[in-house]
């Protein structure tokens, strides 16, 4: 006869406990005054003093994980990404932490990540695994696809400083770069390079007058 045998634990690792999470750093971000940062740890998220002041866990949600923080231009949110509805979704949250969080988008799948404030401070870009550059209006929380790539993930973009402009990278089929820019009236993207060269990073100069990047053009 089989005999069934229960050996009961304490569970002692299952248990509640706390932990320094220091060494478990993630992502992380400077706000623009550069007296706090943001920083993700154990799928919680925390704002540090520079120098002097508090620690705060502005999520504190069990079970949860949230991701990615990004503070925005003006100082007024940190987004963050957030899987408690199942799926990774864009929430917003104020940096002191006394408000409920603001949930963004409804519809994301998978993985997302890069999310890139608009310097206005309206808008948030971000990149998924299906290779496509998207971003969201956080008032209207309208999303606008920005383009896709054939071969590989959309992770080099910047804003204009008027936050009317996305300029990116994409891969071709020869395996360089080519560089893009997408204007947000209308949603109209250029080619600017024709692949020639292995082209990326590209960066506008504050006036908006120049798009500055890196190009590999040793043979």
């Amino acid at each position: 006869k089989k005999i069934d045998v229960e050996i009961p634990s304490d569970l002692i690792l299952a248990r509640p406990s706390f932990k320094k999470v220091g060494a478990a750093i993630g992502e992380f971000a400077v706000s623009r005054t550069g007296k706090r940062a943001v920083v993700e740890a154990r799928g919680d998220i925390f704002t540090i003093p520079a120098e002097k002041g508090e620690w705060r866990n502005i999520t504190k949600t069990h079970g949860i994980r949230e991701r990615a923080p990004a503070w925005s231009p003006d100082g007024k949110w940190l987004a963050y990404l957030s899987d408690r509805t199942g799926e990774y979704q864009i929430f917003l949250r104020d940096p002191e932490g006394k408000n409920e969080a603001v949930q963004v988008t409804k519809d994301l799948k998978g993985w997302t990540f890069d999310l890139r404030w608009s310097p206005d401070s309206k808008k948030i870009a971000y990149s998924d695994q299906t290779w496509t550059l998207f971003y969201v209006d956080i008032e209207k929380k309208d999303v606008k696809k920005v383009d896709k790539s054939d071969m590989n993930d959309i992770s080099d973009f910047s804003w204009s400083s008027d936050s009317k402009w996305i300029a990116f990278a994409k891969l071709g089929d020869n395996l360089f770069s080519s560089l893009y820019l997408c204007s947000l009236e209308g949603n109209k993207v250029s080619r600017l390079t024709n692949g020639f060269y292995d082209d990326y990073n590209p960066v506008f100069d504050p006036d908006g007058k120049y798009l500055y990047f890196n190009s590999n053009r040793s043979w």
